[in-house]
């Protein structure tokens, strides 16, 4: 099958021209009056378009002297110096009552770069809220039509990390990679509107790793290690999470058309201790067995991603909500060398791709619908490699990778309705 996707990537990578001799911001004072005007508190320093804190904690508290960060115009550059690492510049939450350490209103041309975001979720008494009921967003960056936030540390987030909207992309940034202790309570990385994120690194998070909730958005190259980790909303889930849609609203507000590439996922075989248990002092459910991928909504593609090691399913695809046109596809349409990378859905606990279908689940009442796979590779996988409850579609087009699973490499379709429920070719291995 041949895509005529295009992808850029040009400007994302494009950051903002080192400034000589740059005059740095030492308080948040001056910086909130820099991201508003270019000057400083007392109208005495002109810093222009790059407002560069210096190395140092910055500690928010919401008070006049340690406000929030809000941006509030376009065009402008948020900076930390980097003298040995991004967390040589922290800015840092210092009161319950701080929902938010950085927003910005609805603008274009907006970089955050080069420091560390500390939520300071273990003080306060602001730990192990739940996650459906959660206050805090570290960096409610949603409202902005355009912001690029690159080589930043996200850590202790006692809620959501990082929110974005509009056409905004988030690259080159970690999420809790330090360790469990260090991350997010809730999700990781939130994309809304028509964002995209690009080769970040989420770990650990207490929910989905990656929520993809918008249209038209790209995921490409990023790395999900044992997120799910507390199950702070109860739910096992995905690492990464399509959302299904809003059912008041009659799931119109589903994700919609992502092409999702090149990622990395590993469950690093975690589950929540049988019995339940603590983990950085919050109650945990018992036995939660996290998946690499859960599908939802209308026209995903999928290439070419490493989905390994989930004690649940490695892509987990509809039943819940309706789900739509669904391609997984073993190679990367924009990888010149598509076989030089060559991933597996693979050691997985329970399948390799499951279609979920009515009465596949409690809840489940959807079956999936207009289903393409095109040369998948699914190997060493337990509990079969791909199987179908009621799906619909093309089915298996480009032969396909399918070996060493258990009990055997035989595709299940229960009630299913595909042109080819089979691969021509199942050796076709690189």
């Amino acid at each position: 099958m041949k895509y005529s996707l295009t992808i850029s990537l040009v400007s994302v990578f494009v950051s903002a021209a080192p400034l000589s001799a740059q005059t740095l911001i030492t308080n948040l004072r001056d910086l909130q009056q820099c991201l508003i005007d270019g000057w400083n508190a007392d109208r005495t320093v002109y810093y222009g378009d790059t407002c560069k804190l210096a190395p140092g904690v910055y500690e928010v508290d919401g008070s006049a002297t340690n406000p929030v960060v809000n941006i509030r115009r376009g065009n402008v550059t948020l900076e930390g110096t980097v003298v040995s690492s991004r967390s040589d510049t922290v800015i840092r939450r210092a009161s319950s009552s701080v929902n938010h350490l950085i927003t910005v209103g609805s603008y274009s041309g907006v970089t955050i770069q080069d420091l560390t975001i500390d939520g300071n979720r273990y003080s306060y008494g602001m730990n192990c809220k739940d996650a459906q009921n959660n206050p805090y967003i570290d960096a409610n960056l949603s409202p902005a039509a355009y912001v690029l936030i690159q080589n930043v540390d996200f850590i202790n987030a006692p809620g959501t990390s990082l929110t974005l909207g509009g056409d905004s992309v988030v690259l080159q940034c970690n999420f809790g990679v330090q360790g469990p202790t260090y991350a997010t309570r809730a999700t990781g990385i939130y994309l809304g509107g028509s964002s995209h994120a690009y080769y970040n690194h989420v770990a650990f998070a207490g929910t989905a790793g990656i929520n993809v909730s918008g249209t038209n958005q790209y995921i490409y190259g990023n790395t999900l290690s044992k997120n799910r980790y507390e199950q702070s909303d109860g739910v096992p889930g995905g690492q990464l999470f399509l959302f299904g849609g809003t059912p008041g609203l009659n799931y119109s507000d589903a994700s919609f058309n992502a092409a999702v590439a090149a990622n990395v996922i590993n469950g690093d075989y975690w589950q929540t201790p049988y019995g339940g248990g603590v983990i950085n002092g919050c109650v945990v459910p018992s036995g939660g067995k996290p998946s690499g991928i859960e599908v939802y909504g209308t026209r995903h593609r999928f290439f070419n991603n490493r989905v390994l090691q989930h004690m649940g399913t490695g892509m987990q695809v509809g039943g819940a909500t309706p789900t739509d046109q669904i391609t997984i596809a073993g190679n990367d349409p924009w990888d010149p060398d598509p076989d030089e990378y060559n991933h597996f859905i693979e050691f997985n606990d329970y399948r390799g791709i499951w279609f979920l279908g009515p009465n596949s689940c409690p809840g489940c009442y959807y079956p999936v619908t207009n289903v393409t796979l095109d040369h998948v590779r699914v190997q060493s996988n337990n509990n079969y490699p791909i199987v179908f409850e009621q799906t619909t579609g093309t089915g298996f087009i480009n032969d396909a990778c399918i070996r060493y699973n258990n009990p055997d490499d035989s595709i299940r379709c229960y009630n299913c309705t595909l042109q080819h429920d089979n691969p021509e070719n199942s050796n076709s291995c690189p």
